[in-house]
């Protein structure tokens, strides 16, 4: 999914691409997952030998907002010190710690 977003915001940064093959620097099998997800826009070929060719590709309005809702997506949050009733009246929910000692 990640490699998804990163595509998308590549294509988004440059405008658009003219065309894309096997030996351009996108990765195919993500070009095509995009388009079949409707998220870009494009004119695909395929030659009766070699692979796909994609031209004139660019993002479109159901990728951009695919993209910002992909993004923008966050986790409920969490409390670490938890009062209810534990041990001594007060708990420490570790796992909540460790998530947000790994998304900083």
């Amino acid at each position: 999914m990640d490699t998804h977003i990163a595509t998308l915001n590549k294509l988004i940064s440059v405008g658009g691409v003219d065309k894309i093959d096997s030996s351009s620097d996108y990765d195919l099998s993500i070009i095509e997952d995009l388009l079949n997800s409707q998220y870009i826009d494009a004119t695909a070929h395929r030659p009766l030998s070699g692979s796909f060719t994609y031209f004139h590709v660019k993002a479109n309005l159901n990728g951009r907002e695919w993209l910002s809702n992909s993004v923008n997506q966050s986790s409920p949050a969490e409390d670490i010190i938890e009062l209810k009733p534990n041990f001594m009246g007060l708990g420490i929910n570790l796992n909540a710690l460790l998530r947000m000692f790994k998304r900083k």
